[in-house]
């Protein structure tokens, strides 16, 4: 392998780090309940100042975003249903309680 090839795959290596921490950042931004937009911003950010990043390699930043935002989405879903749950039996059983008081 030439120097030029060594010098472009060490080059693709410290442009892929930097995405992957810009997608670790944005991960945390999301699930810290920032929108996604900011997270997408982010990352941007770090592509513009990147050179030469295969189209591949972007996609698969954003995919990751995306899914990261998808799974918070459904976090926070299955969590409201849980409260929304627990606040319906509380209000059953405290409704019960008040029948047999009754009696």
């Amino acid at each position: 392998m030439g120097t030029a090839k060594l010098q472009d795959l060490r080059t693709y290596l410290e442009c892929q780090e930097k995405i992957d921490a810009s997608v670790e950042r944005a991960i945390a931004l999301i699930d810290c309940g920032s929108p996604a937009q900011d997270a997408f911003d982010d990352l941007r950010k770090t592509i513009s100042e990147l050179k030469g990043i295969p189209a591949a390699g972007r996609k698969n930043a954003v995919e990751k975003i995306r899914n990261a935002k998808i799974n918070k989405d459904r976090v926070d879903a299955e969590s409201a249903s849980r409260t929304a749950m627990a606040a319906e039996i509380e209000a059953l059983l405290s409704h019960r309680k008040n029948i047999s008081n009754r009696t």
